[in-house]
């Protein structure tokens, strides 16, 4: 897959590059199927993050301990995958080592789930849930290519749905689902207009998340769409360049055709 030198640069900086570029094609047909179903059993961090500082029921901590699972199972299969298409396995495991952390972190979060009780719970819960934030991050910017609109604004409107859904969970003075949805709005686009406001810790905690990335979701939606217009004025330009060259070539024949009209009585 063909990407940008600064964001290939990003992802190899922080551990997620993927396959080097002289891998098999098959393995890149691989890596491209399963990067949406790795992305999506990331995306479990966050209620996972949230059963575990707001459940009192053994139930629901246990849904908490399914979404780790899947998330540490989904990361080692994938790697496990790649790593026997990939050339040389050692230099896959260098491009993709912030993979291998979201696997040591995802079990170590199973064996000691439940509610934070010293600093050392919260360091670990905290750290990793900012490597799954990066990785969501390097999925995030990789749909930033030509033709990926829809995508973007599909992965929009999921984000705000589930941030609304978030909001309506965690927060008491939201009532209904559609309070949960403008609460989810108005962080990520970070207007503020004060009618709903995060109160308990878990909320606001999960209101930093919705404002780093609602915005950054809501960036690459204005980007693709100011993008779709710049690419239709290129397309233009291309056109006119192409009809002023058709042009330039008739008149170079044309004048050819009269140099040697007034060559030949010469002759």
């Amino acid at each position: 897959m063909n990407m940008p030198y600064p964001f290939h640069r990003f992802l190899l900086r922080y551990g997620m590059a993927g396959l080097p570029p002289n891998a098999s094609d098959k393995a890149h047909r691989w890596e491209a199927r399963l990067n949406w179903p790795l992305f999506a059993a990331l995306c479990l961090a966050i209620p996972a993050f949230y059963i575990e500082l707001s459940a009192a029921d053994p139930r629901l901590l246990r849904l908490g301990e399914v979404f780790v699972f899947v998330i540490a199972a989904s990361f080692a299969t994938h790697l496990a995958v790649m790593m026997s298409l990939a050339p040389r396995r050692l230099e896959y495991l260098n491009r993709n080592w912030m993979h291998l952390l979201i696997v040591a972190g995802a079990a170590l979060n199973l064996v000691q789930m439940g509610h934070p009780v010293n600093w050392q719970d919260w360091a670990l819960r905290l750290v990793w849930q900012g490597t799954a934030f990066i990785r969501l991050t390097g999925f995030l910017t990789g749909l930033m290519r030509p033709g990926s609109l829809g995508s973007i604004l599909l992965l929009a409107v999921v984000t705000l749905a589930a941030a609304g859904a978030g909001f309506y969970w965690l927060e008491p003075t939201v009532q209904t689902y559609p309070e949960g949805l403008w609460l989810a709005f108005v962080s990520a686009a970070t207007v503020g207009y004060g009618d709903f406001l995060p109160t308990t810790p878990a909320s606001r905690i999960f209101a930093v998340f919705i404002v780093v990335l609602g915005y950054a979701v809501l960036s690459m939606v204005t980007a693709s769409i100011a993008a779709l217009f710049i690419g239709e004025e290129e397309k233009e330009l291309r056109r006119q360049m192409h009809r002023d060259i058709k042009a330039l070539r008739v008149e170079v024949a044309e004048l050819r055709q009269s140099l040697e009209s007034q060559r030949s009585p010469e002759k």
